[in-house]
């Protein structure tokens, strides 16, 4: 979408749809956002043919970690109420 503030990106998630706010969305300046690892990206293979569970390789991957929107005036929440 371009306005005259110049190229406004838009991204279907379905957030909001599963907080029972599908009439809504959020306007993100990716310039201003932080994140924080709490646990580092890692991964871990699952011998579950071994365990017999399944007869299938598995991979785990885990990082538990928070997005931070700094300057809370460059980002806004739409609402259509």
């Amino acid at each position: 979408m371009r306005s005259k503030f110049g190229c406004l990106y838009l991204l279907l998630s379905e957030v909001f749809d599963e907080v029972g706010m599908s009439e809504c969305g959020i306007v993100i300046d990716p310039k201003y956002i932080q994140k924080y690892t709490h646990i580092p990206f890692s991964t871990e293979q699952l011998n579950l043919k071994k365990s017999g569970v399944r007869n299938v390789d598995a991979l785990v991957m885990t990082e538990a970690s928070c997005l931070v929107l700094r300057y809370p005036n460059a980002h806004m929440r739409i609402t259509t109420r």
